[in-house]
């Protein structure tokens, strides 16, 4: 075996090494990614069910208003009757 052979032999071994150096890392970046994307939808969901949690929490309290204001009408027809029952004693 020559010298030429022998360097070609190196720099095959040498660029095999690159190659799997560089499959390497971009195995692990995909691996980042997958772990991100699975992070995002989990994020994802969350805000889901939050956003369903607001929903709801603003549609109680819409219907405690209604009932507030309910109340608060017929506190003051209660006042009334009482101030005219008032008035005829």
């Amino acid at each position: 075996m020559d010298t030429g052979e022998v360097e070609k032999l190196v720099k095959q071994r040498l660029k095999d090494e690159k190659q799997g150096n560089e499959i390497r890392i971009l195995q692990d970046k995909i691996s980042e990614i997958k772990e991100f994307r699975d992070k995002l939808q989990t994020l994802e969901g969350h805000t889901r069910d939050l956003t369903s949690e607001i929903k709801e929490s603003r549609n109680k309290f819409q219907t405690l208003e209604g009932h507030t204001s309910d109340l608060t009408s017929e506190i003051k027809e209660f006042r009334n009757k009482f101030q005219t029952l008032e008035g005829h004693t």
